[in-house]
């Protein structure tokens, strides 16, 4: 899927201008659940799905190394490991082009 950075810039700011400095847990969406970064990420999913139906995954970091993301169920993964070649590139293309998502 590609889009335009702007046209995703956009549609993700008006998904957060609801969290932005706002107690979380008055959203409907957290007052059953802790507004962890897990559930932030499925937040953000659930209401960006709503936007671009083909999304994917949102990822949410909380640090370098904590990284929760949310992902549709329905999505085959493929881990390509791309040395540089033209080998792992055509790999890569043949993956994303049999619909998985690519972990490179």
């Amino acid at each position: 899927m590609l889009l335009d950075f702007k046209y995703l810039k956009n549609k993700l700011n008006a998904v957060l201008e609801k969290m932005d400095h706002a107690y979380l847990n008055k959203l409907s969406f957290f007052k059953k659940i802790n507004p962890t970064s897990e559930n932030i990420a499925k937040y953000i999913y659930n209401e960006l799905k709503t936007r671009i139906p083909l999304l994917k995954s949102v990822t949410v970091w909380e640090t370098a190394r904590a990284v929760p993301y949310m992902k549709n169920k329905r999505v085959k993964q493929a881990v390509v490991l791309l040395s540089g070649g033209l080998d792992s590139a055509t790999v890569l293309y043949l993956a994303k082009a049999k619909g998985y998502l690519a972990v490179a």
